[in-house]
C-alpha cells in the first residue's frame, strides 16, 4: 500500500496532502471570499474526481494482490495436502504395512506357541499318550456332561504285570520301550472317538469310556487285555505266561451332581487290585 502511495505517476501521497491543506485554507477563508472565484474551492472541485479515481483505482488493485495472495494459500494449502497424502501413504506402504505384517505374524507365532506348549503340558512326554493332568481335566469335564445327559461312564485301570521284575531283567530302556508299546496298544484298541485313554502312572494306564454300559465296559476290557497279550514282547520272568500281560479294573457309574469322579476311580482301583489276586493277565468289575 505505501509503495502504491509514493509511486508515480499517481504519487497520492503528495496529493492528498495538497487536498488536506486547501481544504483547510477554504475553510479559513472569510465568508466574503467564498465564491465560485474563490482559488481553493476550484482546486478543490478540480481535484476531487480525480483523487476519489485514483483511490478506486488504488483500492482495485490492492483486492487484486488480496485475491492474489488468497490463491497462493489455497495454492499451498492443496500443495501441503498431498504432500501429507503422499507421506502418510509412503508411511503405510513402506513402514506401517509391513510393520503390522511383522505384529500378525509375530502373534501368529505366539498363539501357535502356546497352542503347542498347552499341547504337551497335557502329554505324557514317554508314551505320546495323554498324562495324568489331562486325564484329571477330562474326567471333570465328562463328569458334569454325563450328569447333565444322565449317562453312564465306565473307567478302566490297566496296570502292566511284574513290571518292576521286567525292568529289573532288560533294563530301564527296555522297559521305556515295553510302555510305549502298550500304551500303542491300548490306544488303538479304542475304536470310539469319545474314549480316553491316558497314563495315569508309572506302568498304570487309565481308559475312560463315556455313555457306557457295564457291558460295553467288559468288552472293551477284553479287548484291550487281549490286544497287549497279542504284542509278545517277551517278560521271562513272568509267572504266569513268558510275555508282558495286563491286569484290569473296572468301573461303572452314573455320573451326579452330589458326586465327584473320585469314587468312581476308587472302585475301579479295588476291581484291579482284585485281577492281580486273582491271578493277573484278568478283568474284574468293581461292586455296583
Amino acid at each position: 500500500m505505501q509503495e502504491m502511495y509514493f509511486s508515480p505517476p499517481v504519487n497520492m501521497h503528495t496529493r492528498l496532502n495538497r487536498y488536506s491543506s486547501e481544504a483547510l485554507a477554504l475553510a479559513q477563508d472569510p465568508e466574503h471570499l467564498l465564491t465560485p472565484n474563490n482559488s481553493h474551492l476550484i482546486y478543490l472541485l478540480q481535484e476531487n474526481g480525480d483523487i476519489l479515481e485514483s483511490l478506486d483505482q488504488i483500492v482495485s488493485l490492492h483486492q487484486k494482490e488480496s485475491e492474489a495472495k488468497v490463491h497462493r494459500l489455497r495454492l499451498l494449502e492443496i500443495t501441503s495436502g498431498l504432500v501429507i497424502l503422499i507421506t502418510l501413504a509412503f508411511l503405510g506402504l513402506y513402514i506401517f504395512r509391513p510393520l503390522a505384517n511383522t505384529l500378525l505374524m509375530e502373534r501368529f507365532q505366539l498363539e501357535n506357541a502356546n497352542q503347542e506348549l498347552s499341547f504337551l503340558s497335557s502329554i505324557d512326554g514317554l508314551t505320546g499318550i495323554a498324562n495324568r493332568r489331562h486325564f484329571d481335566q477330562f474326567l471333570n469335564q465328562l463328569w458334569l456332561l454325563a450328569t447333565h445327559n444322565r449317562e453312564p461312564i465306565a473307567l478302566i485301570l490297566c496296570d502292566i504285570d511284574f513290571f518292576k521284575a521286567y525292568n529289573d531283567t532288560y533294563g530301564h530302556l527296555q522297559g521305556d520301550e515295553c510302555l510305549k508299546e502298550v500304551a500303542a496298544s491300548l490306544k488303538g484298541s479304542l475304536k470310539r472317538q469319545g474314549d480316553f485313554i491316558a497314563r495315569y502312572g508309572g506302568e498304570e494306564f487309565v481308559v475312560v469310556l463315556p455313555n457306557t454300559t457295564v457291558e460295553g465296559a467288559l468288552t472293551v476290557a477284553e479287548t484291550l487285555r487281549v490286544s497287549v497279550e497279542s504284542l509278545e514282547i517277551p517278560h521271562r520272568l513272568s509267572s504266569i505266561t513268558p510275555k508282558v500281560t495286563i491286569s484290569l479294573g473296572i468301573a461303572v457309574g452314573q455320573a451326579n451332581l452330589a458326586n465327584s469322579p473320585t469314587p468312581l476311580i476308587e472302585a475301579a482301583d479295588k476291581a484291579l487290585y482284585q485281577a492281580k489276586q486273582n491271578g493277573r493277565n484278568c478283568f474284574r468289575l468293581a461292586e455296583a
